[in-house]
């Protein structure tokens, strides 16, 4: 029996055993020369270019630079679309309260400030007192915005409490009673 084996580049038959010289030189046959293949052996797809890569890298690049932005501006709660709100000013009219709601004399109302998709920008709680107003007023939202409440007198004078910002703080202010007819209006303002 004989058996293959490859030596030097050609096959050569070998007796099993015989220690005898090979018998035959069978030559190698040759190989094809093949073009270049675009297709990988793995798949049938193309290999992909070098710039193609480049490519898939900056998209790759931009979006975790999206993600990272919108990540960071949950954890500051500020979002773009307050931040560039096309309504800067946001006011609410504040109607009066109704006598003797309170056992105290001084009957309290409250309201809040929206913006356009109906979030509430602040709020204002108050009471009407016989010599007093007394305001409390709350800041809601992390856009800069600041809220605070403008009593018009009839007399035609104007009382401003203090500003509530930045978000998360509650502000509180009593404003003397100059007659019995006024109007009270809440703002929300960005402010510079």
């Amino acid at each position: 029996m004989a058996e293959l084996r490859r030596w030097d580049a050609r096959w050569t038959a070998v007796v099993a055993g015989s220690g005898q010289p090979p018998i035959t030189c069978i030559e190698p046959e040759p190989e094809p020369e093949s073009e270049p293949e675009s297709e990988s052996e793995s798949g049938g797809e193309p290999e992909p270019s070098p710039a193609r890569g480049r490519v898939r890298l900056a998209v790759l690049a931009l979006a975790s630079a999206l993600a990272g932005a919108l990540a960071a501006t949950a954890v500051a709660g500020v979002w773009p679309w307050t931040v560039f709100d096309p309504t800067p000013d946001l006011r609410a009219e504040v109607g009066r309260p109704k006598p003797g709601g309170s056992a105290e004399g001084c009957p309290s109302r409250s309201t809040d400030v929206r913006d356009r998709r109906d979030d509430s920008a602040g709020s204002l709680w108050y009471r009407e007192c016989a010599d007093h107003l007394e305001f409390w007023l709350t800041d809601h939202m992390k856009d800069g915005r600041c809220v605070w409440a403008v009593v018009h007198w009839s007399n035609g004078a104007t009382d401003t409490t203090s500003r509530a910002c930045p978000a998360g703080k509650v502000d509180h202010d009593k404003i003397p009673r100059l007659t019995d007819d006024y109007r009270v209006e809440l703002i929300a303002r960005t402010t510079g």
